[in-house]
């Protein structure tokens, strides 16, 4: 890079907002698979007490069992678990007392929202732990901008020995969104041969930045066409996950439904 080099951070190392960040969407995440547990847990002692073998297996099965371990085998044999265990927005920068009072108060804001609006919670839970997941991912990079020559270096912060980087020239930034945060914008780049990038672009930087935007769309791109980020067992097990959460979730709903219609059996049994 040349001499007219720009670096900045979204946010300070010591700011209070960089540190929620950083825990809430394991918070958020965490907080409602503490919830999908214990409604299992007291599932499985409910039909061990009922004496129900046939749902004991079920759960088993969904919660564990043969599935399980074939995922996580191929996720091993194929080399891919580094790689799977990468894009779950890893950090060293948790500790354990911090992560334990993050997933408290996600399992409480997560009963409330449960709570005021039981429809949408699922919903709310995974879009907005991935979009948490991505506006913590971006405070914790480190942006340098040349705009001599229309580059962007965006090295990752989350692991401090990871030394994660991306290289992006904007004469492969095809298309770019701008979502406002104060004095700082997060801009969404969506690039020729690879994966969207986000970017946090302070106020006093943007005008040049994005000048080298426009300028960089006028040259020919040097990208290659994008390949596949994952391997066929990550795809696989990701198949399995998911199964195994939409059926954990219509087991739970039936026992719900099952549970009401037992509770009207016996109100009108007394009634009668």
């Amino acid at each position: 890079m040349s001499g007219s080099v720009h670096e900045w951070s979204m946010l300070p190392e010591e700011a209070p907002l960089r540190r929620v960040l950083v825990y809430a969407p394991y918070g958020l995440y965490g907080g409602f698979a503490a919830w999908i547990v214990a409604a299992a847990v007291l599932f499985t002692v409910g039909q061990a007490f009922a004496g129900s073998p046939l749902a004991l297996a079920m759960v088993a099965v969904l919660l564990g069992g043969p599935a399980s371990v074939v995922a996580l085998w191929l996720l091993v044999r194929h080399d891919s678990l580094p790689k799977w265990l990468d894009g779950l927005y890893l950090t060293d920068r948790l500790t354990r007392r911090g992560l334990a009072l993050a997933i408290a108060v996600g399992a409480a804001f997560v009963g409330v929202v449960g709570f005021l609006w039981p429809r949408g919670t699922v919903l709310l839970v995974f879009l907005g732990t991935f979009v948490l997941a991505t506006v913590s991912s971006s405070a914790e990079t480190t942006v340098a901008f040349d705009p001599d020559a229309r580059r962007l270096v965006v090295r990752n912060d989350r692991r401090r020995d990871s030394g994660a980087t991306k290289r992006i020239a904007l004469a492969n930034v095809t298309a770019t969104y701008r979502l406002p945060l104060g004095s700082v914008g997060l801009y969404v780049c969506r690039r020729a041969g690879a994966t969207p990038a986000l970017v946090s672009v302070p106020e006093r930087h943007r005008p040049s930045f994005e000048r080298a935007l426009e300028e960089g769309s006028r040259a020919d791109p040097s990208a290659e066409p994008r390949t596949p980020s994952t391997t066929r067992p990550m795809r696989i097990a990701l198949v399995v996950v998911a199964a195994k959460f939409l059926a954990v979730g219509l087991s739970l709903g039936y026992a719900c439904y099952e549970s009401w219609l037992a509770r009207r059996g016996r109100a009108d049994e007394a009634a009668g």
